[in-house]
């Protein structure tokens, strides 16, 4: 049976993969190098609140924070942290698909760098509540916790069965995380660039740290990365540190 803390961190690099393709597509289009494309917007901000909002959350909240504040009385201040997050990333969350469709409909740069801006707060808030889940609270599980109370927890985490959590959904989100790389653009996702037609996908090592799935074009005999910027370590489970995230938020 799947452990309960190799899931959520298996789903927090989905998830980190999702916000550095954004962040990634945001610098490009700041940088005059590409047009902004709403669809994809749309698409990352449906991945992101049906992921958060129905799946992810619902899990921390109804299982693991509720047992570990059973048995750490201590941890109450920092799961009341980590809850008012999820309450606030929501909040941010609906602000940034207004300010998508304000962008969508003026095409105007004000509109794109408060969109932009926006993201960043967000993405800043996510990251850092992610490390803290990792960081503070896994731990404390592990300390805290007994064996029956993680195979309940694991069950619930793994139950095939679930419609909040079992294989449908695990299915829905797995298809819209391949739609979000199939319409990004290289190197953010690995839809062809302007200019030439991909003829090959690679998956595998680009340095002995990195993971990486390689397109080339005809035409440039080019290559573009998809997640190379995320070390394998993030992507097999490693906790999260603060160079990952000074690298990612560009704090």
């Amino acid at each position: 049976m799947p452990n309960a803390t190799d899931i959520i961190k298996a789903e927090h690099r989905n998830y980190i993969a999702v916000l550095q393709c954004l962040d990634g597509v945001i610098g490009d289009i700041e940088r005059g190098n590409l047009q902004p494309d709403f669809a994809l917007f749309h698409l990352i901000l449906d991945y992101i609140d049906g992921f958060l909002d129905s799946y992810h959350h619902p899990k921390e909240d109804q299982f693991l924070f509720r047992v570990l504040r059973e048995r750490d009385p201590e941890s109450a201040e920092l799961l009341e942290t980590l809850e008012n997050q999820h309450q606030e990333g929501y909040r941010l969350l609906a602000g940034l698909r207004g300010l998508s469709v304000n962008y969508e409909r003026s095409k105007s740069p004000s509109d794109g760098k408060a969109f932009f801006d926006a993201f960043r707060v967000y993405h800043r808030l996510e990251w850092n509540h992610m490390r803290s889940e990792e960081m503070e609270v896994l731990p404390r599980a592990r300390e805290h916790l007994k064996e029956t109370d993680w195979a309940a927890i694991d069950k619930a985490f793994s139950d095939h069965e679930d419609p909040m959590f079992g294989d449908a959904p695990e299915a829905r989100f797995a298809h819209l995380l391949h739609r979000i790389a199939e319409m990004a653009p290289a190197p953010h996702g690995y839809a062809p660039p302007k200019g030439g037609d991909m003829y090959w996908l690679i998956v595998g090592r680009d340095k002995p740290n990195q993971e990486s799935i390689r397109l080339r074009t005809r035409e440039a005999h080019r290559e573009y990365i998809w997640r190379a910027d995320l070390p394998a370590r993030l992507l097999v489970g490693s906790p999260l540190s603060d160079d990952d995230g000074a690298a990612m938020t560009g704090t």
